[in-house]
């Protein structure tokens, strides 16, 4: 089956904003239990946490990069190998982000309202420039 850009577009806008959709009302959540951080984030196990995530984001960058390079090689010419890679590579930007957001929110949380409005906002201002 072949794919034009406009389908292409059409399908990728409709997954960010449904995933746009599921993960805010999660973030705000999370906003809204602060206190609780505390406790989670003074233990030896968060460490291990964002160690795990840090990893995560590691991987999924270098995948990221494949998928890239896979882009710009000339000799992929088929369309559904170009969407396949297209779609990994969205695919792994929107996995970076969460992971990082999952990463960085409770510390903000902990820090000031502030600062972890800037983290969901800077999810945010991702999210928009993808479209």
């Amino acid at each position: 089956m072949t794919y034009g850009r406009e389908e292409y577009n059409e399908f990728a806008s409709k997954k960010r904003e449904e995933r746009t959709r599921e993960r805010l009302p999660m973030l705000r959540a999370l906003a809204a239990v602060a206190p609780n951080m505390q406790v989670l984030t003074n233990d030896q196990k968060w460490d291990q946490y964002l160690a795990y995530l840090t990893g995560l984001i590691e991987e999924l960058t270098e995948a990221r990069a494949v998928a890239l390079g896979r882009l710009a090689d000339p000799s992929l010419v088929s369309q559904d190998e170009i969407m396949k890679a297209k779609i990994a590579l969205h695919i792994n930007d929107a996995q970076i982000m969460a992971f990082e957001i999952a990463r960085d929110l409770p510390k903000a949380i902990m820090e000031s309202a502030d600062a972890a409005k800037a983290v969901i906002s800077r999810f945010e201002e991702r999210r928009e420039s993808s479209r």
